[in-house]
């Protein structure tokens, strides 16, 4: 069914020209020579990751991490992004159109992102632990930041970002006031990508000194934050504000159980902004408990801590907890209290 005046035909890209690249005949493109290096589409997407079978071709003098013009499958100039032909996402579009985009660019990608998370959201004011950037939804993919104090914990994923750390980082440390960096990339996209050294940790694009842990105050609550032994970037900043709304649902007559407890995050929010009269964490994670005493001890707050024993039930994932309490069970959108007797049993399906 179409519109008056709308033609029923499917909408089609003009035709073009033929098109340069890998095993296809030089020629202009409908906008005149290409800008090099470039990478030209098989197909459409407006996806910022794309993946081999969707690149038609790239000039000979594109290298891996470049920064490359990026054409489509007609030969029109489509947008900008990072390139490596070697990597499971050889192509890592920065920008659609047909803008220029430069290595300052880059700058300003990093500037806006900052200024969403403190002019816009004024983190800084609620806690010194948050993300800074975000990959893909700061437009640039490959990169995750978090602040930890004055400690940049960052992840990489992309060939192309590793190489222009030693530019980024220090322009971050300006515009957040930070000193040091960790720097990591997981072993398996190391080798995808061919960044030099399986885990580079503390590197010479890092900065600074070697910064085992830091400290940091979230709402009022004291962490210590383990680089080294931590999960991702070392805390889960992204659970900020659940762990203030859980705690304003917590009072001095409330017993609190918090199972899978991590480093104490949810538990510290009951025990120390709740103010409740018990806390219990449990995680199966003997080192996470470790991190969670020294996080209580921190803020003077008296957690019972227990590690959970795991049972073998196949395609199950249980742990067993001996504690009278109350405990609180979080699904989207709703919060649960029940009550157990000896026993708090969490068990998921995987």
């Amino acid at each position: 069914m179409t519109c008056p005046g709308e033609s029923s035909q499917p909408l089609r890209p003009p035709p073009g020209p033929p098109l340069a690249g890998v095993g296809i005949r030089q020629g202009p493109t409908p906008q005149g020579p290409r800008q090099a290096p470039w990478v030209q589409l098989r197909t459409y997407s407006f996806a910022p990751t794309l993946y081999p079978a969707m690149i038609k071709g790239a000039s000979p003098d594109a290298k891996p991490g470049d920064l490359v013009t990026v054409y489509d499958r007609d030969g029109r100039r489509f947008g900008t992004g990072l390139y490596n032909p070697r990597a499971r996402v050889p192509l890592r579009v920065i920008q659609h159109g047909e803008a220029p985009f430069t290595e300052e660019d880059f700058l300003g990608l990093l500037d806006r992102a900052v200024a969403l998370r403190l002019k816009t959201l004024r983190l800084a004011e609620v806690s010194d632990a948050f993300r800074v950037v975000h990959s893909d939804g700061d437009r640039l993919s490959g990169l995750v930041v978090d602040r930890y104090a004055d400690v940049l914990s960052v992840s990489v994923h992309s060939l192309g970002v590793w190489q222009r750390l030693p530019r980024w980082l220090p322009h971050l440390h300006t515009r957040l006031g930070t000193r040091h960096a960790v720097v990591e990339v997981d072993d398996f996209v190391a080798r995808l990508e061919g960044i030099p050294g399986s885990r580079p940790g503390q590197t010479p694009a890092a900065g600074g000194k070697t910064v085992p842990t830091v400290k940091i105050v979230e709402s009022g609550v004291r962490f210590e934050v383990d680089f080294a032994a931590g999960h991702k970037t070392g805390f889960f900043c992204d659970q900020r504000e659940n762990r203030r709304r859980f705690a304003r649902w917590v009072n001095p007559e409330t017993r609190v159980l918090d199972l899978c407890c991590y480093t104490g995050g949810f538990a510290l929010a009951a025990a120390v902004t709740g103010r409740a009269v018990d806390v219990t964490g449990v995680d199966l994670d003997e080192q996470a408990v470790r991190q969670a005493r020294r996080n209580a001890n921190l803020n003077q707050a008296r957690i019972t801590r227990s590690t959970a024993t795991p049972t073998a039930t196949p395609g199950r994932c249980s742990a067993t907890a001996t504690c009278g309490t109350w405990w609180w069970w979080t699904r989207p959108n709703s919060w649960i209290a029940a009550t157990t007797s000896a026993k708090a049993n969490s068990s998921t399906k995987t």
